[in-house]
């Protein structure tokens, strides 16, 4: 008798995968249209299967163990290479379906997102798209197939991860219009002295700015560290208070805020990085493509 494990078919993994990406057995089963029993069902089988638990309750939460995060890794690369293998026709746009996973920060949501999100609305109407935040963990999400795009100024590397530029940007100073260092050229001395505010992310991302500052000989310390761009206007309205941030995000700030060139002219690169499991799969590539067409040149400096 043929072995239960080759009786598997992709549809008990791609629920596997599912459930791995939601960490829910119940938003797995809204996403697929069936009810929750029928998922935990196929999980049960696939746990008989790889003879592990797949999925272990912490709290009110799942976590997958060790074993599952392994075996979904393969499987998700496994799927994208037969998708690809029985695409026989061009892809259509308009008949992708499931959910596309990207992971990036306040930046790339607010200056690459939305073009490349109303697009994918607009051909791939039943295509489900995910956002989650990269934070610091950008790099660990990709390997563990819980994105499948990142978009991020990091450098990430490794044999089985692809990269292409998508934006690039330089940075400014952004402070309150009442600020003194907004009536003339900032220069680096006043730069050094001002009181800084710092993006971190939670303390676990240092600002790139700051390397090419330090090879200047230029050291600034962070009066505040903030985890997030979307925080920065409240805290810089009515304070002496400056932040260097990228040039296209001060457009989205209002008229309390004056943006000022930085003394020194520092650029900032966008990478988006994807695996080998969504390299030639006919939709990721058409979705690589999108973000690709979106690509931005940085900015001039302030007229």
């Amino acid at each position: 008798m043929e072995k239960s494990s080759l009786l598997t078919n992709f549809r008990a993994l791609k629920t596997l995968c599912l459930v791995y990406e939601t960490r829910s057995f119940s938003a797995a089963a809204q996403i697929l249209d069936q009810n929750q029993s029928s998922i935990s069902y196929t999980i049960n089988t696939m746990r008989e299967t790889f003879n592990d638990p797949l999925f272990v309750r912490q709290g009110n939460k799942i976590a997958a163990t060790d074993r599952c995060e392994e075996i979904v890794s393969k499987v998700q690369t496994i799927i994208a290479s037969f998708e690809a293998l029985v695409s026989e026709q061009p892809f259509e746009p308009a008949s992708a379906t499931g959910m596309v996973t990207i992971s990036c920060n306040y930046y790339e949501r607010t200056v690459i997102l939305p073009s490349v999100l109303g697009q994918l609305l607009e051909y791939a109407p039943d295509l489900k798209v995910r956002v989650i935040a990269t934070g610091t963990d950008g790099e660990r999400q990709l390997r563990r197939g819980e994105c499948d795009i990142l978009m991020s100024p990091a450098d990430v590397r490794g044999d089985e991860i692809y990269r292409k530029r998508v934006c690039d940007d330089i940075y400014c100073c952004v402070m309150d219009r009442g600020n003194t260092l907004a009536s003339a050229k900032l220069n680096l001395v006043k730069y050094e002295k001002a009181n800084h505010v710092f993006i971190t992310y939670g303390g676990g991302w240092r600002p790139l700015y700051l390397d090419h500052l330090e090879d200047r000989g230029v050291a600034i310390e962070a009066r505040i560290d903030l985890p997030s761009l979307g925080d920065l206007e409240p805290l810089l309205v009515g304070t002496d208070l400056v932040a260097t941030i990228p040039r296209r995000m001060a457009g989205s700030f209002s008229e309390k805020l004056e943006v000022v060139d930085m003394p020194l002219k520092i650029g900032l690169s966008i990478e988006m990085y994807w695996t080998s499991r969504t390299h030639r799969s006919p939709l990721f590539i058409w979705i690589r493509q999108l973000i690709s067409n979106s690509t931005l040149r940085a900015p001039s400096a302030k007229k």
